[in-house]
């Protein structure tokens, strides 16, 4: 509930204690757990945004970190 809502003034604390006590990683980790807990409803893009901020990927073969948002770039 709190990645779904995804307040950052208000959940951001709470959502990295979760990942930590769920040994999360990714962002993808804590996304498929809100797709799977709210099948009929898509993962606002706030909440996306919000925990890929968090959670940072590296792109493999580059050294740039940050969110792959899918654009392509």
């Amino acid at each position: 509930m709190k990645l779904f809502v995804s307040r950052v003034e208000r959940d951001q604390d709470d959502i990295r204690e979760l990942y930590r006590l769920c040994g999360f990683t990714t962002a993808e980790e804590g996304l498929h757990v809100v797709a799977a807990a709210y099948p009929s409803r898509s993962i606002p893009p706030r909440s996306r945004f919000m925990v890929e901020e968090m959670y940072p990927t590296i792109e493999r073969g580059t050294d740039r970190e940050g969110p792959d948002l899918g654009m392509g770039l």
